[in-house]
């Protein structure tokens, strides 16, 4: 059973009573996951949960398939050799989808170790607002019907910010402004769904599957927006409310800005997710094309998105 060698993430927040059981879960199967086929021993020692803990857990994840016995190790000690858990790739499926080209939306059907298995695009066709929710949904329901195993979950990489709750807060080139689109996705697949920025789940991919090293990985991305995504030890770096590190925007103050001349550029009104005075004005110009004239009174300037 080959398994890829992700590394972990290390953990940033507490753990509360009532996640005591999913959170011992994440830790035998990141366990498994990481560094291949342990017996329950092992498991207990390397987690330092109880061998009573590791054993109601380990009967769980081999009654869901997530997790196989692999047969008895090679007797080095004197005693009843280990049996041997393995955590099974091939036990269920995720979908992946990808919504930071500037033209077309895309996703894949992937098994648990990472590898594709289908994939597919469309064509955005200029669609934002609720005809892109709607774009986004018909794709990921295709793609969970091309699934051979049940589907885990839905895993979406979108440009601009994202909060936690997967509510894009903005991304003006979608035209979306306070979307749930983790919500409205789950209710329409009836699975879980985890929208984050793009930029940075491209980081965390960089550091579970990529080369990057121990030390920190910034990923930088260009699509509908220019981007990055920041780990330091193991870390996710976010800012407050936790918008990634993005450029392409500016801002003028005290009179609405005539609009640009070209390209897809537009002025918006400041919105409470950018660090900008009530009354200003907010311009994301397109990433090629078009000129980007700032003709309106008052001071204008640019900051990061």
């Amino acid at each position: 059973m080959a398994v890829s060698s992700g590394r972990t993430l290390r953990p940033t927040t507490k753990v509360m009573p009532g996640q005591a059981r999913g959170h011992n879960r994440s830790l035998v199967l990141q366990s498994l996951y990481s560094d291949g086929p342990q017996s329950r021993a092992d498991l207990a020692r390397v987690t330092a949960l109880t061998p009573v803990t590791i054993g109601a857990l380990v009967s769980d994840l081999l009654a869901e398939g997530l997790a196989v016995e692999l047969g008895t190790r090679t007797a080095s000690r004197v005693g009843k050799p280990a049996t041997l858990v393995g955590f099974d790739p091939a036990a269920a499926h995720i979908v992946s989808i990808d919504l930071s080209p500037a033209q077309r939306m895309r996703g894949a059907v992937l098994d648990l170790n990472g590898t594709i298995l289908a994939s597919t695009e469309v064509d955005r066709a200029g669609k934002t607002g609720a005809a892109a929710v709607d774009l986004v949904t018909d794709l990921a329901q295709t793609l969970v019907t091309e699934a051979e195993r049940p589907v885990l979950g839905v895993g979406v990489g979108s440009p601009g910010v994202v909060n936690a709750s997967g509510t894009i807060l903005e991304a003006p080139n979608l035209g979306w402004s306070e979307v749930p689109l983790a919500a409205k996705l789950s209710a329409a697949l009836d699975r879980p769904v985890h929208v984050a920025n793009d930029a940075d789940a491209a980081a965390l991919a960089e550091h579970s599957f990529g080369g990057a090293g121990d030390a920190g990985v910034l990923v930088v991305t260009v699509g509908l927006g220019v981007g990055a995504g920041i780990l330091l030890d193991g870390a996710l770096v976010r800012g407050e409310p936790s918008p990634p590190v993005r450029s392409g925007t500016s801002r003028s103050r005290n009179a609405a800005p005539s609009a640009p001349v070209g390209g897809s550029a537009a002025w918006r009104p400041c919105s409470p997710h950018r660090n900008c005075d009530p009354g200003s004005w907010a311009w994301t110009p397109p990433i090629s094309g078009g000129s980007w004239p700032m003709r309106a009174s008052g001071s204008g300037s640019h900051w990061p998105q």
